[in-house]
């Protein structure tokens, strides 16, 4: 009975094998070896309960050889007699077929190392009895569609929105317009994601870092990131990567509470609001936030606003504020638009880097100037604290240029995605799909 399944399903692959269009050459497709392969790959498929929707959804795969595997099987699939799903481990759940076909087809069985290697060496043997491969029997790309503006649905514009169609337009198109794939986040996402709730718990209690000591806080922020990562524990793909993570973050917290100590030395104050949902129109457009700490200096006077980074922090002031400027680091502009916006004076903006205590900026505070002052830049070098200036004139173009991109999105409407200029396309979740990524020896890891 088996070897009449085999041979339906032989006679199956054959018939396709001739009559459509496939990636391979025609020698390829008519050598013995190479269909013994295949065949055997779809008696494995039917033991293993591959089904008939798993073998089609498989046909839409990017890749041609898959592609074209998978649309074989399909015919052999068809030709069995008694096709079946079969339950595995017990009947508890069920073979994920296209889990199934992808693993053979990767090279997971034995079966399928051999069937590899016998196309391999077929290929060889071709190419050295032809001039050249059959150009006929190369599947080509679909042609492109003639490019046409895409308008964004109307959407409430955050600053990190705003900053990642900077960053990569196409993946900003996957992200917010066609949101097919979830971004399963990063260990880098985690660490940050842990750290912003520690300091939000630790400041709804440390509200004037005056009133307490250096050790003091530093025992509760402690206690609070213990917390903080017990309740995210599983978020971390590994004990290594949870206990790296943690420790790091222990550090972080001591140089956080000298500075915060220092800081309360020179000028006292309270922690006015942390973790503060903002919500404000502007420009036609609507725009949310959260602002992970709010200042106020305890004799009065502009309120200080603080943004936390799990990045790197610009050493370089003139050349941050260039960014501001063009829009492209949104944060500080928009809160300091919104908190206007609500009647507070701003002061100061700063950003406060949660990655390494060791790096040589860790705070950059920009300090508001008149508009005829010159930008004077002040280097704290044993707290890795740097002093600059912003004016007015900073903000207005900041503003002008976000507004600027919002319309563009929402408004005319964009024609083309390109990828970005340097993006880390080896940790973005979109990469299988962006027709646009670069070449793998064209990218440049620089993160």
């Amino acid at each position: 009975m088996q070897g009449e399944n085999d041979g339906a399903r032989r006679a199956a692959i054959e018939r396709a094998l001739a009559a459509g269009q496939w990636p391979w050459p025609e020698a390829l497709r008519r050598n013995q070896a190479f269909i013994d392969g295949i065949v055997n790959l779809a008696t494995q498929c039917v033991r293993r309960g591959v089904s008939e929707a798993a073998l089609a959804a498989t046909v839409a795969d990017e890749y041609p050889a898959r592609s074209a595997l998978a649309r074989l099987l399909l015919a052999a699939w068809r030709a069995d007699p008694e096709p079946r799903e079969v339950a595995l481990c017990g009947g508890a759940t069920r073979c994920t077929a296209a889990a199934v076909l992808i693993a053979e087809l990767a090279g997971d069985g034995a079966m399928f190392g051999r069937l590899h290697s016998t196309a391999i060496e077929a290929t060889e043997d071709q190419r050295i009895g032809e001039a050249a491969p059959d150009e006929e029997d190369a599947l080509p790309w679909p042609a492109p569609e003639e490019a046409t503006p895409l308008v964004a649905p109307p959407m409430a514009f955050s600053a990190s929105r705003l900053n990642g169609y900077v960053k990569c337009p196409r993946r900003w198109f996957f992200e917010y317009l066609c949101d097919a794939v979830q971004d399963e986040g990063s260990a880098a996402a985690t660490y940050g994601k842990v750290l912003h709730e520690a300091l939000e718990a630790f400041h709804r209690v440390v509200r004037e870092p005056a009133d307490w000591s250096g050790n003091s806080m530093l025992e509760r922020l402690h206690s609070e990131l213990d917390l903080a990562f017990e309740r995210n524990r599983e978020e971390f793909a590994s004990r290594l990567e949870y206990e790296v993570s943690r420790r790091k973050a222990r550090s972080v917290a001591a140089h956080y509470a000298r500075w915060l100590r220092a800081e309360a030395d020179g000028q006292p104050m309270r922690v006015e609001a942390v973790e503060s949902l903002q919500r404000w129109s502007m420009g036609g457009h609507e725009f949310v936030g959260f602002i992970d700490r709010i200042d106020r200096p305890l004799a009065g006077g502009p309120i200080t606003i603080y943004d936390y980074k799990t990045g790197r922090v610009a050493e370089d002031p003139q050349e941050y504020l260039e960014q501001i400027r063009r829009g492209e680091e949104a944060q500080l502009a928009l809160y300091y638009a919104v908190r206007r916006l609500r009647g507070d004076r701003v002061g100061r903006l700063a950003l406060v880097s949660l990655r390494d205590p060791r790096d040589r900026v860790w705070v950059l505070a920009l300090d508001l100037a008149g508009e005829d002052s010159a930008a004077e830049v002040q280097r704290q070098a044993r707290s890795g604290v740097l002093r600059s200036t912003f004016t007015d004139a900073d903000i207005e173009a900041s503003l002008a240029a976000l507004t600027a991109r919002a319309d563009m999105l929402t408004q005319r409407g964009v024609a083309h995605f390109p990828a970005g200029v340097d993006p880390p396309c080896a940790h973005c979740a979109y990469l299988r799909a962006c027709r646009d990524r670069p070449d793998a020896a064209e990218r440049v890891f620089v993160r």
